[in-house]
């Protein structure tokens, strides 16, 4: 169990499918990857940290406009 402080915070960096999918761009460039032993472990962190209402930031780096809305739950203009 995390020890929970008012300085307690995680930050996930750049969790998507071309990082972390079997046929994603790392794959396609021959970059072994494999999210089944990291994801389970992020999001148990996760519900631990808003569970203590600790900061918790997921980050994302994307040129595409649509994956951006899509991730604020923003509708599309």
């Amino acid at each position: 169990m995390f020890q929970f402080d008012s300085t307690s915070a995680l930050t996930v960096v750049d969790m998507q499918n071309g990082y972390c999918h079997k046929d994603g761009s790392f794959a396609r460039l021959g970059i072994r990857t494999d999210p089944t032993t990291i994801v389970p472990r992020i999001n148990e962190l996760l519900s631990e940290f808003r569970a203590n209402d600790a900061v918790a930031i997921d980050m994302i780096d994307s040129n595409n406009s649509k994956i951006f809305y899509r991730c604020l739950g923003m509708p599309m203009f």
